[in-house]
């Protein structure tokens, strides 16, 4: 992959532009010009009718990150902007109200919260044009399965084969929808690892851990518990049970392992765990990733977080890169093929980023070059299934947006 310069970190990647006839092209007919760039998902500041740029929040940034590090200070964020196309930003976000509006559809039906809808990109006639998503999906576990209450011709027989959206003022019309039905694979056991050191007091993002049955799974990052300001670590919720002691790296290890605080698969796979009394706690959630031979990534340091709005706008663009860190696999690298959600709130990330059974738990992130060896990295998610395949490794992986994990738990990066 091709890493940001500092330039490009300070203000934010590079996005896809659009020109407008593309865009006209791509989507099918359009009302009018939108008049405002106008959206929950951009800031308004400096809006211009006249301006081809519309600004977002790209992600949020430590301001205290040597105190974050060292003394296990809470974190303090600002906002780092970006600017998309206004076309650009035109066709994603009807796009996404389309979404909107095909899942009032379903829930007129369904509200089973495995029936999931979301936005991608496809290619039509040698176009690449935006898509709904409608996903019956099928989650499997090693000795489970779970499926939707309505099958896939019913979904079929709901959803049209095209639908509207509609952002300030603009109509696209034409904007097909893909009813299809997907598999989801929990990633909780294999053999053979990649980030399996034993960290002691400075556990990283990344690292191996076992659970009280010898389950493997992986730490995603460390936080802070925004009430009570005492560190956590993020992981996936599918491997635990709440109260369970996990241990790192392995089911055999000191007697004082971690505590799971909150685990619940409810909120679409993701929980946390907490130092127990016995340790001070200070330097356990080490704000780094894991690397081979328990070392530590020295040059990737997390700093906060990717938004949402970043995702959706960089959805589809194959030169927009993400880090997945799974003990299993070790490093991998993909882009952003799918962002969904549910009757239920729940929203994830698709990734094209391989992974096996072992990696769930672990970091989706964003690096942005700083020197030659230090990278500034960014959590997008916490990865927990396999999508594709019924074998390791499956071609492709999701997860929760960080930005959701942040507001079920009440923690912040």
């Amino acid at each position: 992959m091709s890493d940001s310069t500092e330039s490009d970190a300070e203000r934010g990647s590079t996005d896809t532009d659009t020109t407008r006839r593309e865009v006209l092209s791509a989507v099918g007919g359009v009302s009018m010009v939108a008049p405002l760039a106008t959206s929950t998902n951009v800031n308004r500041g400096g809006d211009n009718p006249a301006s081809d740029r519309v600004e977002y929040v790209e992600r949020l940034k430590h301001t205290n990150p040597v105190e974050v590090r060292r003394d296990g200070a809470a974190p303090e964020r600002t906002q780092v902007t970006d600017t998309v196309s206004r076309d650009h930003w035109l066709v994603v976000e009807t796009a996404h109200d389309a979404r909107d509006r095909v899942q009032e559809l379903i829930e007129q039906h369904t509200t089973d919260p495995l029936v999931m809808t979301g936005v991608t990109t496809i290619t039509d006639g040698g176009q690449s044009k935006k898509a709904v998503t409608v996903d019956r999906t099928v989650q499997k576990g090693a000795d489970s399965e779970s499926s939707p209450d309505v099958e896939l011709d019913e979904l079929k027989g709901i959803v049209p084969d095209t639908v509207a959206g509609s952002v300030d003022g603009t109509t696209i019309d034409g904007i097909p929808v893909i009813t299809r039905e997907r598999t989801e694979q929990k990633t909780n056991e294999c053999d053979g690892y990649s980030f399996s050191g034993n960290y002691e007091e400075q556990i990283p993002g990344g690292s191996k851990y076992q659970t009280e049955s010898c389950g493997s799974c992986t730490f995603g990052t460390a936080a802070t518990d925004d009430e009570t300001g005492n560190g956590r670590m993020i992981t996936t919720g599918h491997c635990l049970n709440k109260n369970e002691v996990v241990r790192q790296p392995d089911c055999h290890g000191a007697e004082d392992g971690v505590t799971v605080q909150s685990s619940d698969t409810g909120k679409r796979d993701f929980a946390s765990v907490t130092v127990p009394t016995t340790k001070s706690g200070e330097k356990l959630y080490y704000r780094q990733l894991a690397d081979y031979n328990g070392t530590y990534h020295l040059g990737r340091i997390v700093r906060g977080i990717i938004t949402e709005s970043s995702l959706r706008y960089h959805e589809g663009d194959e030169s927009y890169q993400i880090g997945k860190h799974g003990a299993r696999t070790g490093r991998q690298y993909g882009y952003i093929k799918n962002i969904k959600t549910n009757s239920s709130g729940h929203r994830t990330v698709y990734t094209t980023s391989t992974t096996g059974v072992g990696d769930s738990g672990g970091p989706y992130y964003k690096e942005y070059q700083q020197t030659a060896r230090i990278f500034e990295t960014y959590i997008v998610g916490i990865s927990a299934w396999g999508v594709g395949g019924d074998d390791c490794p499956y071609p492709e992986s999701a997860g929760n947006t960080m930005e959701y994990v942040e507001e079920e738990l009440g923690v912040t990066v």
